[in-house]
């Protein structure tokens, strides 16, 4: 599930695990790594859109990347 807070929409860290078939704990060694970011609120950690888009832009360069190797 989404929330939307003014104009910045944020993701539950289940349902971004879920979407990619990734464990929760996977996504959160993503945070303490720093490849990706989120932020907690009210003991629940969220992934800001923009930080997603970010990271998934990341991936695609990488995949790119490899590929042409």
């Amino acid at each position: 599930m989404s929330v939307k807070l003014g104009e910045v929409k944020l993701y539950e860290i289940r349902d971004i695990a879920k979407s990619f078939n990734i464990s929760e704990s996977t996504i959160r060694s993503y945070f303490r790594s720093g490849r990706l970011k989120g932020q907690k609120f009210g003991g629940r950690w969220f992934i800001p859109e923009d930080a997603l888009r970010e990271y998934l832009k990341i991936k695609e360069q990488s995949y790119k990347k490899r590929s042409n190797r």
